[in-house]
């Protein structure tokens, strides 16, 4: 395999050498090396759909889940910067780094944008 040199072809990569073969268990479902390219991908696409352009930065709020990876792939094979956010931290904090990294995008789940509200 051929390392490649950005992370965001990281599941591209490990797609081609490892296609079929278990990248993640998670609470019973199995994810090959393929579904994560493919869901990055799908992120990747919606979120150039919504405008995103080079060097924006999106700011990621998940809790630990597969769509954390899909995200955390997808926003740079998108062209964007991740901002990742600890669901541990406080709104005043998560306010602060919001405001300073300067993200134009905010990739949140059902369960972590009530957390993250009041920091918007």
């Amino acid at each position: 395999m051929e390392y490649p040199a950005l992370i965001g072809q990281v599941p591209h990569a490990s797609a081609e050498a490892w296609g079929r073969r278990t990248a993640l268990l998670f609470k019973g479902r199995r994810f090959t090396f393929g579904d994560l390219e493919s869901d990055a991908l799908k992120i990747s696409r919606r979120l150039q759909g919504f405008g995103l352009r080079p060097g924006e930065r999106v700011a990621l709020f998940l809790d630990n889940c597969p769509e954390y990876l899909h995200a955390y792939f997808g926003i740079p094979r998108a062209g964007g910067v991740v901002v990742p956010l600890s669901t541990f931290l406080a709104p005043p904090e998560l306010h602060g780094i919001l405001r300073d990294s300067g993200a134009a995008f905010l990739v949140a789940s059902g369960a972590t944008i009530a957390r993250i509200s009041p920091a918007l």
